[in-house]
């Protein structure tokens, strides 16, 4: 618990509106599906602008659930921290 499961902060993509519609719009339907699964908005500071974020990296493997057992400490974080201990083979 408390352990640092996914660091995003390097490895999350920012991309403006148009370019992130552009690169949809050039996918295979099911991909551009799959694709807007990865991806969100976020304020990275307090009081700053939302931006589009996307993950093209491990993180888009991690498992979605109403009892998440990985979670950002704040709204503004890309690190993703254990919320429980997580055992092995355990999905994250």
């Amino acid at each position: 618990k408390g352990e640092v499961v996914h660091d995003g902060t390097n490895s999350d993509t920012e991309i403006s509106g148009k370019d992130y519609r552009r690169f949809l719009f050039s996918l295979p339907q099911k991909m551009a599906c799959d694709s807007t699964e990865w991806t969100w908005t976020q304020q990275l500071k307090k009081g700053g602008p939302f931006t589009v974020r996307t993950a093209f990296n491990i993180s888009v493997l991690m498992n979605g659930s109403n009892k998440p057992n990985t979670m950002p400490k704040d709204s503004y974080s890309s690190k993703f921290f254990a919320t429980r201990d997580i055992k092995k083979d355990e999905e994250i």
